[in-house]
C-alpha cells in the first residue's frame, strides 16, 4: 500500500521479478497497478510492470531505455485516454528508442469507461484478445 502520492517515482514495481524475462522477451507490459502485473504473471506473461500511476515520468522512462527493450505496451486501466497517453511528451521521448504500443479495448470487453478495468480484470482470454489488438502509437 502506498502511504504517500506516487507520481514522481524512479522506479517500477515487480522489476525485480520479472526483469530477466523482459530482458528475455524484448519487451515489457505496463500496467498503473502492482495488482495487474500479478494476474497477468498468473496468466502466463511474466514481462509486466507496474508504474503505479498513469503516466510515466522522466525516471521511468531512463529505466525501460536502459533495459533495451524492442517493445514496449502501455495496458493502463480503461478509464485513460488513448489520446493522453500518445501525446504524453515521454512517451514521445520513448518512441525514439522502441516501439510504444498500446492496449485499446476496441470493443469494449472491459465494460464502460468509468468501471475503471485493468486490462486484466476481466481473464485470460480478454486480456489474450486486447493484447492481439494493441495499437501502435
Amino acid at each position: 500500500m502506498n502511504y504517500t502520492k506516487i507520481g514522481t517515482t524512479d522506479f517500477f514495481m515487480g522489476m525485480k521479478q520479472n526483469r530477466e524475462s523482459i530482458i528475455k522477451n524484448s519487451k515489457v507490459i505496463i500496467f498503473e497497478g502492482l495488482k495487474s502485473v500479478m494476474k497477468a504473471d498468473d496468466y502466463g506473461y511474466d514481462y509486466c510492470l507496474a508504474a503505479e500511476t498513469s503516466c510515466l515520468n522522466d525516471e521511468q522512462i531512463k529505466i525501460l531505455i536502459q533495459l533495451g527493450v524492442k517493445d514496449v505496451i502501455i495496458g493502463f486501466d480503461s478509464d485513460v485516454e488513448l489520446s493522453n497517453i500518445s501525446e504524453n511528451k515521454n512517451i514521445k521521448k520513448l518512441k525514439r528508442f522502441c516501439n510504444v504500443y498500446a492496449i485499446k479495448d476496441k470493443h469494449q470487453l472491459l465494460g464502460k469507461k468509468e468501471d475503471k478495468m485493468a486490462p486484466v480484470d476481466k481473464g485470460k482470454e480478454v486480456f489474450k484478445t486486447l493484447l492481439e489488438q494493441v495499437v501502435r502509437l
